[in-house]
């Protein structure tokens, strides 16, 4: 089995926000200065060259924010990415469940209860609060639901329903 990678609908719309914002600031603070300057002399304009970097700064660090933050869904193992710092990984003989919120009221992402009693929640896998209506986007439930089934179906194959503990029980 291959590993998958889900992004939310939250970091999908940063990363391609964040590139709309890289081209539109190039294009108005960097190509129409220039023009405009070319065609007139006036020095004003090239005040505008100001905006280039504070605007696509910005882009790119959302650009970045987008296609950093994700999670990938292994065979044996989840791993998350923040916006800094390493990549957390759990793997699937650590979890007892995967609690999946479905509702947009109290929390908004994916929860590992791991068998040692911690919970740790994957900031990267949450939904989006952009879409109307009181569930959850489809990104985020496709994400989850693979999420739980190979959580499933690893320890289907490691452990055996023979051995009297499944998933979601403690």
């Amino acid at each position: 089995m291959q590993i998958r990678t889900y992004r939310s609908g939250v970091n999908r719309m940063f990363l391609w926000m964040g590139v709309a914002l890289v081209v539109v600031a190039v294009l108005v603070f960097g190509a129409v200065p220039v023009l405009g300057w070319s065609l007139t002399r006036s020095p004003g304009l090239l005040g505008m060259l100001l905006g280039l970097p504070v605007f696509g700064l910005a882009g790119a660090v959302m650009a970045l924010v987008g296609a950093r933050r994700r999670v990938l869904v292994g065979p044996d193992r989840v791993t998350w990415y923040g916006v800094l710092g390493a990549p957390s990984v759990v793997l699937f003989s650590e979890i007892a469940h995967v609690e999946v919120p479905s509702g947009r009221r109290g929390p908004r992402a994916v929860a590992l209860h791991r068998r040692d009693g911690r919970v740790q929640v994957i900031g990267a896998l949450a939904m989006s609060s952009g879409e109307g209506g009181n569930s959850a986007d489809g990104a985020y439930r496709e994400a989850a639901s693979d999420l739980v089934a190979s959580h499933a179906r690893w320890w289907a194959q490691a452990r055996g329903p023979q051995q009297g503990w499944t998933p979601g029980r403690r």
